[in-house]
């Protein structure tokens, strides 16, 4: 899980004096912070390494980067700060919200802008927790099925009651160092294939 001191964060913005401003409003511990100029930039530098903090300063030198930074927020767990012209504020911030993207209208204050990065880095810890979480249970019920369809198989090809599949099962992972999702596997392979 990435900590403050650990994020990696992106800026685009059309000119390094912007990027160096955009810079200054981000905590001091912050991890990795990388410069570019263009969406199209911004984008081969997503693809190349994974990025927690997005920041666009629309307009880029290639496009405004609104319906790019909607696309990323809907396909990948980055958080992206939208920095837009206050007349176009109330349009960005209707089709940016839906997706997740914190929208600040221009002029703003750098104590804003630090705000919001908190606020973005903060959610991104959680998210990732939370993934992480999800993962681990997707993981123990695969264990569990794969464990489960183990037993059925002993039970159809051995004629052993589940009771004694499961402590089969077991004892076997037990008895040969390994977890019973590969004892489970291993069964499968052996006795499923044959009559």
């Amino acid at each position: 899980m990435a900590r403050m001191g650990q994020g990696t964060v992106l800026i685009a913005a059309p000119t390094p004096a912007i990027q160096t401003t955009m810079r200054s409003a981000l905590p001091a511990e912050i991890g990795h912070v990388y410069t570019v100029s263009s969406v199209t930039l911004a984008l081969q530098k997503i693809q190349r390494e994974p990025v927690d903090l997005l920041m666009i300063y629309s307009p880029l030198t290639d496009s405004p980067g609104i319906r790019e930074a909607i696309e990323l927020a809907q396909s990948r767990n980055i958080g992206i700060l939208l920095l837009v012209k206050a007349d176009v504020y109330d349009q960005v911030q209707y089709r940016a919200a839906s997706a997740g993207i914190f929208v600040l209208a221009r002029p703003t204050t750098r104590q804003a802008i630090a705000q919001t990065i908190g606020v973005l880095l903060a959610s991104q810890q959680k998210v990732r927790k939370l993934e992480n979480e999800n993962a681990l249970l997707r993981r123990k019920l695969d264990d569990l099925r794969i464990v489960s369809r183990a037993k059925c198989v002993l039970v159809e090809k051995k004629h052993m009651t589940e009771e004694e599949a499961h402590r089969y099962i077991e004892k076997l992972a037990m008895d040969s160092c390994i977890t019973k999702r590969e004892t489970a596997q291993d069964l499968i392979r052996r006795l499923d294939h044959f009559p």
